[in-house]
């Protein structure tokens, strides 16, 4: 766990692993091409119609999971939502994503490194 965002970094409890996963999991697979995107408002919103309990912290965390351990190969993300790629090209595109906002992560990280050095050194 990182210091400060202990709900976001916490692994997966009983009821994430055992309950939501596997629900989570059914849903996505159905969402096979870019046209068949959804959301995390509307996977969110079905988990809790449906009575179970989510919130969009622990659901990043439960598609991350599904990622790293390759659960539904080939899940990618837009800013639109999660579906399973059909071709290179989408899971490219989404590489492409997560390579920017590491990028532009890994920039505040040099900034405030900076002016830790500036400021109290």
């Amino acid at each position: 766990m990182l210091n400060g965002f202990a709900k976001q970094t916490a692994p997966l409890n009983d009821y994430e692993q055992h309950t939501l996963l596997p629900v989570i999991i059914r849903g996505l697979r159905e969402k096979v091409g870019a046209g068949n995107i959804i959301t995390s408002t509307k996977i969110i919103a079905g988990m809790r119609k449906a009575g179970y309990k989510l919130d969009d912290v622990r659901l990043r965390k439960i598609i991350n999971h599904i990622r790293n351990n390759e659960l539904i190969p080939c899940l990618a993300s837009t800013s639109k939502g999660y579906f399973v790629a059909t071709c290179s090209q989408e899971l490219d595109d989404c590489i492409a994503s997560i390579q920017g906002r590491i990028a532009s992560q890994q920039a505040i990280i040099a900034a405030l490194q900076q002016q830790k050095q500036k400021y109290f050194n």
